[in-house]
């Protein structure tokens, strides 16, 4: 039987879904997993059954492991990744690799690149597989995306005003916090030839990040309009393609596909948290180098620089 050592670095709601699902896939496959958390308080609310070590602010000197889970606040990632490049095969960081004050630094670690891969799950969604394989990209016209939702409802039970999100310092705000957008955008169009970005704070939210950014990303034969805020009172992840003989609605959070020409509706079932275990399981193939990491600290470090919108 293989056995992976990993350890989580935070273990906030997204490190404790990696380690539920790190686990189940891991049994299908019967691989033995060995899991150690770095974090850097305790709390008496987190069930940690699963973890076989817990560790405070630093990790042991002779600690080494097959996967480092970089599950922290995004303003620590870089920290994390510098002071562990020699403790791991490989990093399986939490989206986005760093915040903006990190880009040269990162650029100027001496690491391979393909040894971080950064989470990019909304490529993993059937309905996202879908659009990169069956639409034609020169028939594409121009395309608007839309991702808005309000902060205060993101979390149950969590003050807002506490999270990363909410909170500069910690690298938040939504070009960063909603850089999924721009990953699949690349995903399904490849990069545009020029970008230009307006952002700012226009809400009443106890918030000192940007809560609203407009993309226009130029192609040779298309424009991509992107909308990202924080404040909609309504949830909307829609990408809508102007194509030569149809307008196509794709309802990200329905997972329906709607052509309006055609008068045509396509729904694709799909829980909220298949995308993680697909992505989980894919990152498992490019750890035992069965796959290639699509998206390594090149690709990654490249969305976190269009993000900026420079």
């Amino acid at each position: 039987m293989k056995t992976l050592n990993v350890c989580f670095v935070g273990y906030g709601s997204i490190a404790k879904r990696h380690v539920k699902n790190l686990l189940s896939i891991c049994k299908s496959k019967s691989i033995e997993v060995n899991i150690d958390l770095l974090r850097h308080r305790y709390d008496t609310k987190d069930s940690i059954k699963h973890i076989r070590n817990v560790y405070f602010h630093r990790l042991p000197k002779d600690a080494r492991y097959d996967i480092i889970f970089v599950t922290n606040p995004t303003s620590k990632h870089y920290q994390t990744i510098k002071e562990n490049i020699n403790r791991t095969k490989m990093f399986f960081v939490e989206k986005p690799l760093v915040s903006y004050e990190y880009i040269s630094k990162i650029k100027s670690l001496k690491i391979n690149p393909n040894k971080i891969y950064v989470a990019c799950p909304m490529r993993y969604k059937r309905i996202m597989s879908y659009a990169k394989k069956y639409f034609d990209k020169k028939k594409i016209l121009c395309a608007r995306i839309l991702c808005s939702s309000y902060l205060p409802k993101w979390r149950v039970g969590v003050d807002y005003k506490e999270t990363y999100s909410a909170r500069k310092k910690l690298g938040g705000g939504v070009r960063l916090d909603l850089i999924h957008e721009m990953d699949y955008i690349r995903y399904l169009f490849g990069d545009p030839i020029d970008i230009k970005c307006s952002y700012g704070k226009y809400s009443d939210l106890s918030i000192d990040t940007e809560d609203l950014a407009i993309y226009i990303l130029e192609y040779k034969d298309k424009i991509i309009e992107l909308h990202l805020d924080y404040f909609g009172k309504k949830n909307q992840r829609n990408i809508v393609l102007f194509t030569t003989n149809d307008t196509i609605n794709i309802d990200l959070l329905k997972n329906k596909v709607i052509f309006y020409n055609l008068n045509k509706v396509l729904s694709f079932n799909e829980k909220k948290n298949d995308l993680y275990k697909e992505e989980l399981s894919t990152f498992l193939k490019i750890f035992y180098k069965k796959d290639k990491n699509t998206n390594n600290l090149f690709n990654a470090l490249e969305t976190v620089v269009y993000s900026k919108g420079a």
